[in-house]
């Protein structure tokens, strides 16, 4: 199937991700905070990103930022990037996809609606 790397800083939701992810037959590589994904990233070469967005090491809009910087990265800028947050608000949405972002979802995970929307960005 894909290579997936997911990046949040609580150890359950990496393990949950993870556990849902192989499930469906997707390699899975886990990061824990943006200086882990700014390593991972091109040596895992992923066919999709999940990031949470309040991620060590800035702790407050790393999420996006990450995004912004994986769509300005020559070598990964077609890899579509899913954020995974409890941020809700509007203004979120909208500092989302000024960052680049392919999808939004919020926490918690409404697994179907997680699976759809892979399936949707893998087959674009």
């Amino acid at each position: 199937m894909a290579r997936i790397l997911i990046a949040d800083d609580e150890p359950h939701i990496l393990l949950g991700l993870e556990y849902l992810l192989q499930q469906l037959g997707h390699e899975v590589m886990k990061a824990s905070d943006g200086t882990e994904v700014r390593v991972q990233l091109p040596s895992f070469n992923p066919d999709l990103v999940i990031l949470d967005v309040m991620m060590p090491p800035s702790g407050f809009d790393e999420g996006f930022d990450l995004c912004q910087w994986i769509k300005e990265t020559e070598t990964s800028r077609h890899v579509p990037v899913i954020i995974l947050t409890v941020r809700a608000q509007a203004s979120d949405v909208e500092k989302a996809e000024e960052s680049g972002v392919d999808a939004y979802m919020t926490k918690p995970i409404d697994r179907d609606a997680l699976y759809k929307t892979i399936e949707r960005l893998l087959s674009e």
